[in-house]
């Protein structure tokens, strides 16, 4: 789509993107990563807000496909327990979630724009405090982050073999798993032992 309307090739959108995203610890932000395609490329200024809504456009259209294929299944067991911590900015996951049909698995989505233990240190351990959490994430940062300033949170490292992070390591975590169904079989040996 954005090579057809601006001649700008899937490549280079990507390349760019790690430009302004140059490590796992940043925050995306739309708005950069098309200052920074104006930059490098012969698409000017005015067509950026265009270019803004065909990409929300295209994310929205295209994200279910990113899903791995145990998320639904794992999605569909859970609810209405889980809530969805996402970090970035409101309006790319939001598209996000909408595109990829999860929002109603939720029973609270916060968009955060900063490490993820805060959020859980000033929002959801107050909110959920006679509740087992459980952190499930593929960033090791924000793994170990949650693992160090909040112990009472059970955490869950997502080291996919196709995953974008698996060869970056976390320091200890409770549980380092493969896919979903694994996280399902600890979830369900905690209930069963009365852990949760």
């Amino acid at each position: 789509m954005l090579e057809k309307k601006y001649g700008l090739s899937s490549w280079l959108f990507f390349e760019l993107r790690h430009k302004v995203l140059p490590e796992i610890t940043t925050l995306y932000r739309l708005d950069e990563h098309l200052k920074e395609i104006a930059a490098s490329t012969d698409i000017k200024e005015d067509e950026l807000p265009q270019m803004k809504k065909d990409i929300l456009k295209f994310i929205e259209k295209e994200c279910y496909k990113f899903l791995f294929p145990d998320t639904i299944r794992f999605l569909k067991k859970y609810t209405p327990n889980l809530i969805l911590l996402t970090l970035g900015e409101e309006e790319a996951q939001g598209a996000k979630i909408k595109g990829a049909e999860v929002g109603n698995y939720f029973k609270e989505i916060i968009i955060t724009r900063r490490i993820k233990a805060k959020d859980f240190q000033e929002i959801l351990i107050p909110k959920y405090s006679k509740e087992t959490l459980i952190f499930i994430d593929d960033k090791p940062n924000e793994v170990n982050s949650v693992e160090k300033k909040c112990p009472q949170v059970f955490t869950v490292r997502m080291k996919r073999p196709e995953g974008r992070f698996t060869a970056i390591d976390s320091t200890i975590v409770n549980l380092s798993a493969e896919d979903l169904d694994e996280v399902s079989q600890t979830i369900d040996k905690m209930v069963r032992s009365g852990k949760m």
